[in-house]
């Protein structure tokens, strides 16, 4: 996967780059759910430090948050961490 994104850079292919970004950005974003769902505070606190990363993404599936799902999980660590 890296070597097809940098070949995206090296080659001039912005469509390419614009994906590879897409991709990254939505993974975090999807990262964070998940580690909301599980209670894994140490996870959450590190990716809502990452800049630009939207806390109030909703997922394609599901349309919920990273907040929502910490809610129905009863995850109130996470809670706290998304609110700050």
């Amino acid at each position: 996967m890296e070597n097809e994104f940098l070949e995206h850079c090296r080659v001039n292919n912005l469509e390419g780059v614009n994906g590879f970004l897409k991709y990254f950005y939505e993974t975090l974003c999807k990262g964070l759910m998940l580690a909301c769902v599980h209670g894994n505070s140490a996870i959450v606190s590190r990716l809502v430090q990452v800049p630009g990363l939207d806390i109030n993404f909703q997922s394609n599936e599901t349309l919920e948050t990273a907040a929502h799902a910490a809610a129905c999980e009863d995850q109130i660590e996470c809670l706290k961490i998304l609110a700050e």
